[in-house]
This record gives C-alpha cells, structure tokens and sequence, in this order.
C-alpha cells in the first residue's frame, strides 16, 4: 500500500501505555506553538462514550472526531492546554478507517503543523518525523514492525532532556 506525504504532520508512536507519548506531544506542541500554528491529535482504538458537552464534529459507524476543549485530563485536552489551536480525539474501530478519519482533520488544517499520537496512523501516513518512544531502545517483539518507518528513537528516559527537541525538531524545518 502506498502512503500518503504530509510534510505538516509528526507522528509520535510508543511500546507501551504510558511510555512518554502525550508528555513528548505536549512538549511538541508548547515548543512550536510559539513560533507557528498547532494542531493536536489523539487517536484511540478504544470507543468511550462521550457526552454530550463533547463537540462531535464527524460521528459515524467506523470513526469519531471530537474537538476536544473541555477541561480535562484527557490526552487531547492536555495537547490543547499545551498550546494546540485545536486539539482533536479519534476513536476508530479499526485502523482500515484511520486514514479517512485523518484526511478529515488533515484537510482542514493542511497549513498548520499537526501533531498526533498514533500507533496505527504511520501504517497510512509517511509524516515530517516519525518518532518512537521506547524503553531502553528495547522494542516489544510485536512493536519492531515500526522499524520499517525509520523512527526516531527516544528512550523514555530521555525525555525530560530538553536537547530532545532541540536535537530533532528544528523549527527552520517546519517553518515554510
């Protein structure tokens, strides 16, 4: 299958829950919020019901998009918080219906950066950066298929370094 090129868009996958994801994309979105504008995105394979104080902007059987502005600790309220435009939560049934729930967003804000947490979209999306999250530079057997994507590798310890950013994101890149 053939992916699609989004030079606006930065895709931050992990081994594990809890690993640094939705820190490192806050962290993202804080850095280049100062300098350009930023979009959130916070994919789940999970459905949760959502209340109705949500802003449900696309609701159908395969997928819904949230804009998601309601205090919380949610990891698209967080990314929101950190300084995101928008800050956008995907629940999707299964990752064939991933790509469609994106291209939503990603034509709608094909002039800002996007920053997303996915571990399935880079299966459909070939992104500015790709970043992987890991412990250790140890990948869980069923995880090293994200090898074929040329990740950045970020060992979770790491994270709280501020070199990270400075190291791999360049603003002059992401900057038109």
């Amino acid at each position: 299958m053939c992916r699609i090129e989004y030079n606006n868009v930065i895709i931050i996958s992990g081994a594990r829950r809890n690993v640094g994801k939705t820190y490192l994309a806050c962290k993202l979105i804080e850095y280049f919020s100062q300098h350009i504008p930023v979009i959130g995105v916070k994919v789940s394979p999970h459905f949760h019901t959502l209340s109705s104080q949500y802003s449900i902007i696309v609701n159908n059987k395969n997928f819904i998009i949230v804009d998601d502005c309601l205090p919380s600790n949610k990891d698209s309220y967080l990314m929101k918080k950190s300084g995101a435009l928008h800050a956008y939560y995907i629940q999707c049934k299964s990752d064939e219906f991933l790509l469609e729930a994106f291209n939503f967003i990603a034509l709608k804000h094909n002039t800002e950066l996007i920053v997303v947490e996915s571990g399935g979209l880079i299966k459909y999306v070939n992104p500015k950066k790709f970043v992987f999250i890991c412990d250790e530079n140890i990948f869980l057997e069923n995880k090293t298929v994200y090898l074929r994507y040329n990740p950045i590798l970020i060992n979770s310890s790491l994270l709280e370094k501020n070199e990270i950013i400075e190291n791999y994101f360049k603003i002059s890149k992401f900057v038109n």
